[in-house]
């Protein structure tokens, strides 16, 4: 023993050396931890995703959202990121966020968050990205914010900031990525900024900006994307500067209150959109050829003149050119004359309400993906051409394409029940080998400010780009784009799906691959062409990977190879001596190991039973030893709470289950042999008997019969190795009492099943006698609330007893005659003496005389004979015996020991008295309770089948000299029902489910049965209810005409009409201006 002790000593000793050299930098810095907490008491939680910043060490303990990295000059870790994107947050940022001194990336972004940006953010001077868009921020940028030096991306965008922006942003001079649009900012852009030398997007849309427009802007040499969209500067011109930024590729200055002729933008050789509309911009368009990349130009709603310039026709890549709204005029160029256009690209040349009166031929009949509108133009006035009729009809004013895809991919002959979606699986389009079903990882990500108004043909490239090696390095087949939205801005919302590599062993992906992928959106890794702008990840759907921990990293400070080496050594060293010291041991203990045990089974005997079992053996160790092969592994065949279950073959080929108690299952040989005695008593046709125990060597162990085929849960179940039939499976399942006794759980719930199946009979006891069905319907219902999850839904102790004598009072009962009067009035006498001796002058029994005696009995026996003429106590509603044989006054609440006592309480004056009060308060009751109304005859519900979505027409209508908007809408319904009209209603954005709620929409509903019900997205603007709004139902045509017309509104905006059916969702997109 001493030996052994030593050896255990020395490998105690190793172990702690061990672990403490790999330990030794596991812990948080404590003013990390200090922090984290302040910040953690600043947020609410209500979706729990903080439950784990509850325990002790945040690197150590893995706590959500915080990655860690070790700092070697001070031995602990640091915290480097704070990743709580999109966790439904609320509360406020905390000061003490200025704390954490190694933090690089701060991401808030798509929480609840308000009150103001933290002056002490300052701090972080090792700050790259500040992310905290799409919160509800409030107050001013603090000054504070220009400390940053290191920052790369400023992102508080969609957020309520308000005040100036501050001089002292100027000083970040690495940062790449200005991002603050969505807000309320006020006041000019600071000239400083032109200081800022390596910032590629710009972005202030959005915000209340007033002041000139800086020209120093144009000064900014790595400048890709200038967007200004919707401020109010002071009627100035746009800088000439502008046109010469070289590496420009986005210029958006829309609705900006801006004058003054176009600048030459030849002298930017990237240019890919140019939006410029909305202004009091005049003079021509410049002749200058613009970027041959240019895929947008917007320059409608302003008041320029001259022509079109030809070189147009030399352009590309163009998908839209709007100059609707305008005073041009001259000859129109074929735009598309130079051109081939591909299947998918599209070309859209709005010319509306300008000057032009003359057209070529070659304009008069554009290929199928070329959309030109001439509407409110001098060449329209003669319209009999019928070509030129097209073009200048209202048909014209048709919605061309919609804002949303949503593209449903065939999938062949594979099977769809194959591959569930709702299990979050999905067939890989374009993998090596068809039908290969996988579950994907969701990204939904929004391009903030892209360069086209056409995403169709660039997706294919897209995708592409993200795949490739420079960005997730996977196989192009991995990743699918199902669907894309265009959202105002405009910005791009996508929704991409990023599947596993092809395997015939694994269609999912492993955690490290999840955290991989996870990882890389986060910390904006992906790297695209300037044309995409900058992106933003509004959510992760992990989808089959919910289950999925992510281990934020904690990087080691030590290089690699030491480590491997340390550790290698260590573990090395560790185990040889272990080794060493195990042989020595072993050997040494071999020698004596047969002698002990027979010892051991000499001097302890397999101990008596302190009961009678005569059904059940015990059974010595070594039997049992040796039926098991030494518990070999092969032997085990399952495993529960107990401990392990082995098969073994006993002398005389019996074979037997022996299930070993593990250590921690192990209990007094008491306690052992009292569950030995419970179970030789269980005998069931589906329970299996208990054969014999063996309690030696400082084991427990339990013998039972073997099964071969398993158990009833995995015959009924799919994990049985000969599978049974369908049928077969059916009737085990609907055996008698099977499915309580093969759950072990849930007994009541099921039998409550049983019943409502009509089953009842076949889960109850029949010796348990008839019962009224009433009777044992409230029993069951009493034990099923007693089986509520939830403790305050379980009735109280006294509501169980109440209504238990209440079942117990419904029982019917054996009629059985009265005892003689006699017998009863002197049992009630004698109660009723005994009760006024112990209450009254405390007389003894054999103080009173016979005649005092017979008077007493006398008494009683009137009082009785007199409430038996009053009240019939087989009616009375307020008596009751009780489950202790008492009788109970429930009107009074008081007990008696017999029925002569309490037909005397009803003739006194307590009982009386609360008669009264209870027939006043009935009768109350019953006056101020309104009448019984009529019962309404249940109304069927008619189920019809839809057939799908009607065929619909949406035109765009203007009355120029009202002013006035219209919408037609021309709905076919080919195979509608006989004698159904088709009906619709209005309906605002705050009922319905289905879409974010917008004031600014309201939806237009159409329904008629056997087809689904539609509904267009229109603008919340109040409907003209006069002539104009009608609607029309043609028998013949099948054709449903309704026209709807808005009150005359000033201005321009963009609608869009999104027709929804159920989950299904097409939208469109209708253009008004003025």
């Amino acid at each position: 023993m001493k030996e052994m002790m030593g050896v255990v000593g020395i490998i105690l000793v190793l172990s702690s050396c061990c672990l403490s050299l790999l330990d030794a930098q596991e812990i948080t810095h404590p003013t990390d931890v200090s922090a984290l907490q302040y910040v953690h008491r600043k947020l609410k939680d209500p979706l729990n995703h903080l439950q784990d910043w509850k325990k002790t060490d945040p690197c150590a303990s893995n706590w959500t959202g915080v990655i860690c990295i070790p700092d070697p000059s001070d031995g602990f870790l640091h915290v480097k990121e704070l990743r709580l994107l999109n966790m439904n947050l609320t509360g406020q940022l905390a000061p003490e966020l200025g704390l954490l001194s190694n933090l690089t990336i701060l991401n808030f972004m798509w929480n609840d968050l308000t009150g103001q940006i933290p002056p002490e953010l300052g701090n972080l001077t090792h700050l790259i990205f500040l992310l905290l868009s799409g919160n509800q921020l409030t107050g001013s940028l603090p000054q504070e914010l220009g400390s940053l030096s290191n920052l790369l991306i400023l992102q508080i965008d969609y957020n309520e900031i308000s005040g100036k922006l501050p001089t002292s942003l100027a000083n970040l001079k690495k940062l790449k990525h200005f991002h603050m649009n969505n807000n309320s900012i006020t006041g000019q852009i600071p000239p400083e900024y032109s200081t800022l030398t390596n910032v590629l997007h710009f972005l202030m849309d959005n915000n209340k900006l007033t002041g000139n427009l800086p020209p120093e802007l144009a000064q900014m040499p790595s400048l890709r994307i200038l967007q200004l969209d919707g401020s109010n500067f002071d009627g100035t011109e746009i800088p000439s500067s502008y046109g010469s930024i070289p590496n420009l590729v986005k210029l958006s200055l829309r609705n900006c209150n801006l004058e003054g002729p176009i600048p030459d933008l030849s002298k930017s050789p990237v240019l890919y959109y140019l939006d410029i509309s909305s202004n009091k911009l005049t003079g021509e368009i410049p002749k200058n050829k613009f970027s041959a990349n240019i895929t947008t130009i917007n320059l409608y709603n302003n008041l320029l003149t001259g022509s079109i310039p030809s070189n147009f026709s030399g352009l590309p890549r163009l998908q839209r050119l709007q100059v609707q709204n305008n005073k041009l005029s001259g000859e129109i160029p074929v735009i598309w004359e130079n051109r081939i256009l591909k299947a998918e690209e599209k070309l859209i040349l709005d010319l509306r309400n300008n000057m032009f009166s003359n057209v070529s031929s070659v304009l008069l009949n554009p290929p199928s993906n070329v959309t030109v509108k001439l509407y409110g133009n001098p060449v329209c006035a003669n319209v009999n051409a019928g070509k030129l009729a097209d073009l200048c009809g209202i048909s014209t004013l048709e919605v061309e394409s919609p804002a949303t895809s949503s593209e449903t991919i065939s999938t062949g002959d594979c099977k769809r029940q194959s591959c569930p979606v709702s299990e979050n699986y999905d067939y890989v389009i374009g993998s090596p080998v068809a039908c290969f079903c996988a579950a994907p990882l969701g990204i939904d990500l929004r391009l903030r400010s892209p360069s086209f108004s056409d995403f169709r043909p660039y997706k294919v490239s897209y995708m592409l780009d993200v795949a490739s090696p420079k960005n997730l390095g996977i196989n192009p087949y991995q990743i699918s784009i199902d669907t894309f939205a265009w959202q105002s801005g405009p910005r791009l919302f996508m929704n991409m799906k990023i599947f596993p590599e092809y395997s015939e062993l694994n269609s999912k992906f492993n955690s490290t691959e999840v955290q991989r992928i996870v990882d890389f959106f986060a910390t904006f890794t992906l790297n695209t062409d300037d044309s995409l702008g900058p992106y933003e990840i509004i959510s992760i759907n992990t989808g089959a990977y919910k289950d999925v921990t992510i281990i934020f990293p904690k990087k080691s400070g030590m290089s690699i190879g030491v480590s491997v080496g340390i550790i290698i050594g260590a573990i090395a060293f560790f185990l040889v001596l272990s080794s060493l010291a195990l042989v020595f041991f072993i050997k040494r203990s071999k020698r004596k190991r047969k002698t002990r045990e027979v010892d051991m089974e000499q001097e302890h005997p397999l101990p008596k039973p302190p009961m009678n079992m005569e059904s059940v053996k015990g059974y010595n160790f070594t039997e049992l030893d040796s039926a098991t092969s030494s518990f070999s592994d092969l032997s085990q065949i399952g495993r529960g709470g107990y401990g392990k279950v082995y098969k073994g073959h006993l002398p005389g080929g019996l074979v037997v289950a022996v299930k070993r108690a593990e250590q921690g299952s192990l209990q007094g040989q008491k306690e052992f042999f009292t569950e030995i005695e419970l179970l030789s008593r269980l005998h069931h046709r589906n329970l299996v008997s208990l054969l014999g125990y063996c309690d030696q060597k400082g084991e427990q162990m339990l013998v039972y019969e073997y099964m071969p085929n398993g158990s009833l849960q995995d015959a009924l179940s799919a994990r049985f190795r000969q599978p049974l039939s369908l049928a077969l499976r059916l009737r085990i399942a609907l055996g008698e009492g099977m499915r309580p006794i093969s759950h072990g759980r849930n007994i009541v719930r099921e039998v409550n099943e049983a019943c409502d199946a009509g089953m009842m009979m076949s889960v109850i006891d029949r010796s348990m006698g008839q019962y009224s069905e009433e009777c044992v319907k409230r029993f069951m219902e009493l034990a099923i609330r007693c089986c509520q999850d939830n403790p305050e839904a379980r009735p109280w102790m006294l509501e169980i007893v109440r209504e238990l004598e209440n079942i117990y009072g419904m029982i019917p009962k054996e009629e059985k005659p009265y005892s003689s009067p006699s017998v009863q009035s002197s049992a009630s006498g004698m109660s009723g003496f005994a009760a006024a001796s112990t209450r009254g002058s405390y007389t003894t029994f054999s103080e009173f005389t016979a005649n005092q005696l017979n008077e007493a009995i006398d008494r009683r026996d009137r009082l009785r004979r007199l409430a038996l003429d009053t009240i019939n106590i087989a009616k009375d509603p307020y008596f009751k015996q009780n489950h202790y044989g008492s009788y109970e006054c429930r009107l009074c609440a008081t007990l008696h020991n017999n029925e002569g006592n309490y037909l005397v309480h009803t003739q006194g004056k307590k009982h009386q008295t609360n008669l009264a009060k209870r027939a006043t308060l009935e009768a109350k009751n019953a006056s101020a309770q309104p009448q019984p109304q009529p019962h309404k005859r249940k109304v069927s519900v008619r189920r019809t089948v839809k057939i799908g979505r009607p065929g619909y027409r949406v035109t765009k209508q203007y009355d120029p000299e009202l002013k006035q908007r219209s919408i037609l809408f021309q709905i076919e319904y080919p195979e509608i029902e006989d004698k159904i009209k088709p009906r619709h209603r209005f309906m605002s954005s705050y009922e319905q489910n289905v879409q974010p709620c917008d004031k600014k929409y309201q939806y237009l509903l159409i329904a008629a049965e056997p087809y689904e019900t539609i509904s267009f997205k229109v603008p919340s603007t109040e409907i003209d209810k006069s002539t104009k709004f009608f609607s029309h139902w043609d028998p013949d045509s099948k054709m449903f005409t309704l026209q709807v017309c808005f009150k005359p509104i000033f201005g321009s905006e963009t609608t869009n009409a999104r027709i929804s059916s159920g989950k299904r969702v097409c939208s469109l997109t209708i253009l008004f201006s003025y």
